[in-house]
């Protein structure tokens, strides 16, 4: 699913800046999900920006994989070897 647009995201703030509106009540009029509006509002609280943030793939390679993980039990080995 695409991004909002900054335009609607702005939109939306100053609606709700503006007051007198619940935030069910502007995902209806913006027809946009609730949830979207409550982690729009809280973005810009807590960052003061309604930027897009951007997606990073958090990929690990199967070396890291294996590095990070906890020793298997000594029984596991005498059972699957």
């Amino acid at each position: 699913m695409k991004p909002y647009s900054l335009d609607l995201r702005q939109k939306v703030v100053e609606t709700y800046e503006a007051g007198g509106i619940s935030q069910r009540q502007l995902a209806k009029t913006f027809r946009v999900t609730a949830s979207f509006v409550q982690d729009l509002l809280k973005q810009k609280r807590e960052s003061g920006t309604i930027a897009l943030s951007p997606h990073t793939k958090h990929t690990k390679t199967n070396a890291q994989v294996i590095s990070t993980e906890t020793p298997l039990p000594q029984a596991w080995y005498r059972v699957y070897q």
